[in-house]
């Protein structure tokens, strides 16, 4: 048995010369026998000159995000609807008497550091995407998660009502909660529409130009590979949430 197409994700911080690179050599030998190798071009990005390959013999992608994001302004696809206008809200560093010898990882809403008495009925802000198992884990009502620059990139699929939000909306919020002593929030249903600037390059994603070769114009190809429409398989969570008991019907 055979292929015709060798696909990879094997990445570097920056491209080498064709020569000395061991991917571009094994490529070329699979060329010489007719397989196409086909590669991501990194997560370098959003900097120039960051591709890792600039072989031209090796099918570059880089990598887009397509038509579909979230109306609202957090950065989630949040199925649930609260029952009410507005909760009240908590800082994870507040909600924390395990963690707070180490004020990073109650800010990040770590698993195991929130207080499940401080937390039950409220929405927790938290200053780290995986704090959503820290606050789903001890019962908070909602959370509310800042965002990296990779998370920003595309709407994630939330266990709990959530919202993620960019470092700066972050620090509005952080704002409002040190201005008054009964800060209250609300979490909305997601909403869908139509993204008329869409597709555009993942913030991620390595950019040419190719550094070495300037001749050789890399990447080759861009692609759909954050916030594709797909499917969910019936047997399994939509998340990686190991709480998360959902099925899709």
């Amino acid at each position: 048995m055979g292929g015709d197409i060798i696909t990879i994700s094997i990445g570097g911080d920056e491209a080498v010369d064709i020569a000395s690179d061991s991917v571009a050599i094994g490529a070329f030998h699979a060329m010489d026998r007719g397989v196409l190798t086909v590669q991501a071009a990194g997560n370098g990005g959003p900097a120039a000159a960051t591709v890792s390959r600039i072989a031209p013999w090796i099918l570059l992608l880089l990598i887009d995000g397509l038509l579909l994001k979230s109306a609202l302004p957090g950065n989630a696809v949040n199925p649930f609807k609260l029952n009410g206008s507005n909760f009240p809200l908590i800082f994870g560093k507040a909600a924390s008497i395990i963690c707070d010898e180490h004020e990073h990882t109650a800010r990040f809403c770590y698993d195991e550091c929130l207080d499940p008495d401080l937390v039950k009925g409220k929405i927790v802000l938290c200053t780290h995407y995986p704090g959503i198992y820290g606050a789903h884990s001890s019962s908070a009502l909602g959370t509310i998660l800042m965002s990296s620059e990779t998370e920003n990139s595309a709407s994630q699929v939330v266990s709990i009502p959530a919202s993620v939000l960019p470092v700066q909306d972050i620090a509005v919020i952080q704002a409002y909660i040190n201005s008054t002593k009964m800060p209250r929030a609300n979490i909305l249903k997601s909403e869908s529409t139509r993204d008329f600037e869409a597709p555009v390059v993942a913030p991620f994603s390595s950019r040419g130009p190719n550094k070495i070769i300037p001749d050789i114009l890399k990447h080759d190809i861009s692609t759909p590979g954050v916030g594709i429409l797909a499917s969910y398989s019936l047997a399994a969570s939509p998340t990686v949430d190991p709480l998360d008991k959902r099925s899709v019907r």
